[in-house]
């Protein structure tokens, strides 16, 4: 980039593109056979042959805290999580977002020990053009696409780190300039905690592992217990004393136990 700008100052963002497409291939291979010290570089000519023709796909990838399926993975499930959206910056200070849908998922695999892969997603992106294909509104920062609209240029993978998880959702509204409009919604990803394996570092529990413990003597408890009188002597409490609750429960007046003997016993009876 730093060699096409300075021999084209004033080249366009277009004409930049399209050769950095054109000669990138080329360039990258004969600088990576250039370096000083091959040994130590052999996994950039490793990456400068290219990947293998043969490929593993897969119908879904989580990556970003977030699950993705591919539109025919997700038709068969209640989940929608096909909607992507990348950032892109046309080497500029302005950057601005591509929305498109999960496709296929696939693996790459370079040759060369060790073994390198990478993941790539292969999307079908909507027209990016603000006020044709996209509308953003000033306010709210609303974003809608026209799903009827297609970029027109054929970029359709992207690296699975890049993207970041949307959900389209459809206007409920019947007029018809809104027939062909989705509302964008930016999923945010489930937090990950990362934990490295080789940490040496020892914490301390915070739970001691000598606790103290209160003794209890069960002949103390089993003793007869006494309450001591200020103003008499000693009153001795005994376990046969009837309660307040024990004298309401066994009211000497009443037959309700009767009653309730001689309901049980005909009950038992029928």
């Amino acid at each position: 980039m730093e060699r096409v700008k300075s021999a084209q100052p004033n080249i366009t963002d277009a004409a930049f593109d399209e050769k950095l497409e054109r000669e990138f291939v080329q360039w990258f291979y004969k600088y990576a056979h250039q370096l000083q010290n091959n040994v130590q570089n052999q996994l950039i000519q490793d990456l400068a042959k290219g990947p293998l023709r043969s490929v593993t796909t897969f119908n879904g990838y989580s990556v970003n805290g977030c699950k993705f399926n591919t539109i025919n993975g997700s038709s068969s499930s209640n989940s929608i999580n096909f909607g992507v959206c990348i950032k892109v910056s046309n080497y500029s200070s302005e950057e601005s977002d591509y929305y498109g849908q999960l496709v296929e998922v696939l693996r790459l695999e370079y040759p060369g020990l060790p073994i390198k892969r990478t993941i790539l997603f292969k999307c079908d992106w909507f027209d990016p053009t603000p006020n044709t294909g996209t509308k953003v509104h000033r306010q709210y920062r609303i974003v809608d696409i026209n799903n009827k609209r297609r970029y027109s240029k054929y970029e359709p993978f992207v690296l699975a780190s890049q993207a970041i998880q949307v959900i389209y959702a459809s206007y409920p509204s019947k007029r018809r300039d809104k027939n062909d409009w989705w509302a964008v919604m930016k999923v945010k990803g489930r937090p990950v905690v990362e934990v490295s394996q080789t940490s040496s570092k020892t914490y301390e529990p915070f739970q001691e592992d000598d606790l103290d413990y209160a003794e209890v003597n069960m002949d103390d408890i089993n003793q007869q217990h006494c309450l001591n009188d200020p103003s008499g002597g000693m009153t001795e409490i005994h376990d046969d004393v009837s309660t307040e609750e024990d004298e309401f429960l066994s009211d000497p007046d009443s037959n309700a136990d009767a009653d309730g003997d001689n309901k049980f016993n005909s009950y038992e009876s029928d």
